[in-house]
């Protein structure tokens, strides 16, 4: 078994936004809005505002009164200010919002000028994904996608973008991905079967989630369970890109379950932590390099 050091490759894709932001002499902005008092978008928030600063790009933190009794109104607000502000070139709204405000997600969501819209998530930036225009990708689709080029074969001959080689490595692989979130599922299917893949697309409610793993190139897991995936679910050869990183009892847990016999069955697994969560962030930050130039 081969790891998938998404820390690695976060590293150098940070690398290249540092070295670019200064020999082109670019002051970005991220702005980062927090309406919510779950820890780990606490811890989120900090890490990216952390490694943005790290290269080179300034942050601004808004975290929103959860008391406020018009606490949508004054997050719509405060997204429309920073839409019209022109020092801030990117917005980064952290989900999941409070539990007050859930239900309007897709509202609020939908208010980030699309050119701002770092993470993808607006309605015409996913409009645009779907129909193979360019647009900002969710940035942890974009982690998975750099997960899976580690994989190639040939993977240091870059051209514009992702690469060309990449379409005829994918060509005719079964994929299979247990999440069909808007923030991955769904987005990350639809470039997936533009490389010629075969993709089922998975949720909590599938039946016999083994009968479909089992048959997988690439499984690609992201339901927040943990450890739902072992040995016995999944194909000699196969590539496991773990997406969940929950911490419980002390421990950081992903979907598989990590034993001797997974080593020996599984060619490429990404680690948690240390597998997409940095390259997320990573692929995040290159979005808002790639906005202003």
């Amino acid at each position: 078994m081969k790891t998938i050091n998404g820390t690695e490759i976060a590293e150098s894709i940070l690398h290249s936004l540092k070295e670019k932001i200064t020999s082109l002499d670019l002051h970005p902005k991220l702005a980062i809005v927090l309406a919510s008092d779950d820890e780990s978008s606490k811890i989120y928030t900090s890490m990216k505002s952390k490694k943005a600063e790290s290269i080179g790009i300034q942050t601004e933190l808004h975290t929103l009164d959860l008391k406020d009794n018009n606490l949508k109104e004054t997050l719509i607000s405060k997204l429309k200010q920073l839409n019209d502000d022109k020092e801030v070139h990117g917005i980064l709204l952290q989900l999941p919002l409070a539990e007050s405000i859930k239900e309007y997600s897709d509202e609020i969501i939908n208010t980030i000028d699309p050119s701002k819209d770092v993470d993808g998530l607006t309605a015409i930036n996913q409009g645009r994904l779907m129909q193979g225009l360019k647009t900002f990708r969710p940035a942890t689709v974009d982690a998975i996608l750099e997960c899976i080029k580690f994989t190639c074969p040939n993977r240091d001959e870059e051209i514009e973008g992702y690469l060309s080689y990449l379409d005829t490595f994918l060509r005719g692989k079964n994929v299979v991905i247990i999440n069909n979130s808007n923030l991955i599922g769904k987005p990350l299917s639809v470039l997936l079967e533009s490389y010629n893949t075969s993709v089922s697309v998975l949720n909590k409610y599938s039946l016999d989630l083994k009968s479909f793993t089992q048959q997988a190139d690439i499984l690609i897991t992201a339901t927040g369970a943990t450890s739902i995936i072992d040995h016995l679910d999944v194909k000699d050869n196969c590539t496991i890109i773990d997406v969940t990183s929950v911490k419980k009892e002390g421990q950081i847990l992903g979907d598989v379950t990590i034993s001797k016999e997974l080593e020996e069955k599984v060619e490429w697994i990404t680690p948690v932590p240390g597998g997409v969560g940095p390259l997320t962030i990573a692929c995040l930050l290159r979005n808002l390099v790639r906005a202003i130039t």
